[in-house]
């Protein structure tokens, strides 16, 4: 098995972990691929593109992931504008009373 494949494994039992994956890491990995690719037999390659398969799904879910936790902590966060709203308004009220 070749040095690229085990690389791509390596990432993908992190990513499994649920372990962050340096970004340039990765790249890097995935830029390598068309230069040493032609150097690869056949069941090299399959088992690349099977690796790749697999890392990028497991890229695509973490993404979502995130994305998912980023739209949660923006809607807690437009919830307690919309309350320090209403605090606000309240007290501007209280005090064009008083004057």
């Amino acid at each position: 098995m070749n040095a690229l494949v085990c690389d791509l494994q390596d990432v993908r039992k992190l990513l499994e972990l649920g372990e962050e994956v340096d970004h340039d890491v990765l790249q890097r990995l995935i830029s390598d691929i068309p230069r040493r690719a032609p150097s690869f037999s056949q069941s090299e390659l399959q088992l690349l593109a099977d690796e790749l398969a697999h890392v990028m799904q497991l890229v695509e879910e973490q993404r979502a992931d995130v994305a998912e936790q980023l739209a949660d902590i923006h809607h807690g966060r437009s919830g307690i504008a919309g309350y320090n709203h209403l605090k606000a308004l309240h007290k501007a009220q209280r005090l064009s009373k008083r004057a």
